[in-house]
């Protein structure tokens, strides 16, 4: 996915940020409530595409010659 590894800070303060945005969301804080599933899911499924579209941009760049 990457060819250098993110920094331990970056990592840290991503998944504090995620974790802070889905409790949010899961308590109703400043925003209608939704259900943890929902949050499941949406986090799943980005991580998902996430890999689907790095695999997608691996095969474009071995196509077009860019890396």
């Amino acid at each position: 996915m990457w060819h250098s590894r993110p920094g331990r800070w970056l990592m840290l303060s991503s998944l504090l940020d995620v974790g802070i945005a889905g409790l949010m969301a899961i308590t109703g804080t400043l925003m209608a409530p939704v259900s943890a599933m929902t949050v499941a899911a949406v986090l799943a499924a980005s991580i998902v595409f996430s890999v689907v579209l790095d695999a997608v941009k691996q095969v474009a760049y071995k196509r077009l010659k860019i890396a």
